[in-house]
Parts: C-alpha cells; structure tokens; sequence
C-alpha cells in the first residue's frame, strides 16, 4: 500500500485515532493565544485529540516589555484555572504526570524570542518561576542576542546572548534555536551547558527554506542530547505549501535517520486564523522575506488530529512502538526533565 493510499484509506485513519488514544502526545509549540491567531477553544480540541502536553507561546520579539510579558502570562494561568477541569498550568515533571493521570492537558509557556525579557537577565528566573520553559534566541530577524534565520548575514552570538544563555542553563529554561540565525545558533550550542532544541523547525536538506535547519544545525542539537520539533507549516514543508500528515512524516523521517529517532519531536505551529497571519506576513516583508524569489505562503496549517495519520506512517514504515511514543513524547519529555526537573 502506497504512502497516500494508506492515509486516505477510512481504516488507516481509524487505526491512526487509535495509534494516537493509546499514547500520550506533546507539542512543543502553540502560538497566538492571545493575539487573535488561536483562542481557548484550540486548547480544547487539543485536548480531544489526545495531546497531553502544549507549550504555549506567551509574547515574542514584538514585546520588549518584561512586565507586560508577564501579564500575559498570568493571562494564560486565568484561562487554564477557568477551566481547571481541562487544562493545568505545569512548572515541573512531576505537575506534567499529575495532569495526565487525572486526564488533563498540561500547559507551559514559551517566548518566541528574548526580547519580552528587557534586555537584562534579572527576569529569567521571574519567568521560569511563572511556567516558562523555553524561549527562542530571535524570531526571524536580528536582536539584541543574536541574528534571525530571515535575515541572517553571520550575526554572532552577542555577549548578551551569551549570559542569557548561561542564566537559562542555570534556571532550567531550554534554549530554543527556532527562527534564530545560522551562526548565532550554532554559536550558542557551542556554549549551550545542555540539551539545546529548535522547538519547531524543519529539515533544510529535504526542503531548502530559511526557516529550516541544516544538518550541521541538527547535528550540533543531538550531540547535546536535544530535539528538533517538526512545525505543519505547510510552507516549510515543501514548495507546494501542503501541510499534510505524510509531508510531516518525511520530515521526522529525516531527522531519525540522520541522528537516530530520540532527536525528533513534534511541534506543529498551528493556527486557526490562517487569515489573519498571513496578512500580517504580508505586511512584515523584513520579517518574512521571499525563499530563494519564491514569496511564502501561509495557507496550510496541519491541525492537531493530523498526528494520528502520523503515527500510522510511522508504524506502517518499520518504526517500533516505543519508537513512535518518543517521537509523539519521550523525546522532549527527556529533554523537559533533565532541563526543567
């Protein structure tokens, strides 16, 4: 059976829904909450299809304000105590286990981008204390720690930066090199004391996009014991812009064979506005430049129910059971717990 025979197939995709019931799910990255891109109701259907764990994006590069990045994040703890019988705000592994043994979804906090922290480092472990458990080094263009994937000429890694990441090493916050630039992150997992992730970012060698990383990028994140999160963005998934479940699939299936299966992840970027963003992309031409003259698309959102197509991908090509759960958990679970606790 042929690789789209078996998604389109009605039992393929019931025994995906099954696949996914039996295990938990963690996607590293959910954006705009609180933006108009996604709104609680995402969380809920989350929740229905089987996720177990969301980190949350809180404020980006647009917020240089430490005090109103927290107030969004006390936004976010107002809408998960809300709803207390659904979701549960987790600071640690042992909060992660309580919220799956009583069914509910656990929910951290990311910065995409270190902007929201003021430019001082007296705020990292204020944030990490409120839920934060990652924050991407800059989102696509340059900033006060290093340079953006979208206009990358060979920014280094700021001394900024480098303080900011020891103070994320010593506040178990894990360094994320998602929308940053080439050297600065590969400057930063140089220094980076442990397990380094590009929270959700594509493989370049399948598919050659700014927002992707390259093998040597993912190879410096497995020698530190860290993951590359596959996003469902269909524009950096092939040059057709469909984010489909077997697009997704050659993308992990990429990574495991390049650095073994425990260095990929899931993290699907998804939106519900798909509107809404893609007119403020086109409004923010430095930010989101065209790809090689080829201007970037963003109509294609894969939506959470996609991973049980996924995981009958992945079974139906020779991955293990116990592989299939660290790819949809384990692997950023690990890295969660050795840098979180």
């Amino acid at each position: 059976m042929t690789m789209d025979n078996l998604i389109d197939n009605r039992d393929g995709r019931r025994r995906g829904q099954e696949v996914a019931n039996c295990r938990r799910i963690w996607d590293m990255t959910l954006p705009g909450m609180f933006s108009g891109l996604n709104d609680v109701q995402t969380l809920f259907q989350y929740h229905a299809s089987g996720y177990r764990f969301v980190s949350v994006t809180a404020a980006n590069d647009t917020c240089h304000d430490c005090d109103v990045a927290a107030e969004f994040i006390r936004s976010i703890h107002r809408t998960v105590e809300a709803n207390a019988n659904k979701f549960r705000i987790v600071t640690c592994v042992a909060d992660i286990e309580g919220a799956v043994a009583t069914g509910q979804l656990a929910i951290s906090i990311n910065f995409q981008g270190t902007n929201p922290f003021g430019g001082g480092l007296d705020n990292v472990a204020r944030f990490a204390a409120l839920g934060l458990d990652h924050a991407l080094l800059a989102y696509n263009e340059a900033n006060s720690v290093g340079g953006g994937c979208a206009s990358d000429s060979g920014d280094m890694l700021t001394s900024y930066g480098r303080d900011l990441i020891r103070e994320f090493n010593r506040q178990g916050i894990i360094v994320d090199g998602s929308h940053a630039g080439y050297r600065t992150t590969m400057q930063a997992m140089e220094l980076c004391q442990q397990p380094f992730i590009f929270s959700h970012s594509n493989a370049h060698g399948l598919f050659p996009h700014y927002r992707n990383v390259r093998d040597d990028q993912i190879s410096a994140c497995a020698s530190l014991g860290g993951v590359v999160g596959i996003n469902g963005v269909g524009a950096f998934l092939d040059a057709d812009g469909v984010a489909g479940p077997k697009q997704i699939f050659r993308h992990i299936d990429y990574v495991a064979e390049f650095v073994g299966h425990e260095h990929v992840g899931l993290a699907l970027d998804f939106i519900q506005r798909t509107d809404l963003f893609a007119q403020r992309a086109a409004g923010e031409a430095s930010k989101w430049p065209t790809n090689d003259g080829q201007p970037v698309r963003f109509d294609q959102f894969a939506k959470p129910e996609v991973t049980h197509e996924v995981a009958v991908l992945l079974e139906s090509r020779g991955y293990s059971a116990r592989q299939v759960n660290n790819i949809l958990w384990g692997n950023f679970y690990r890295v969660y717990a050795e840098v979180v606790g």
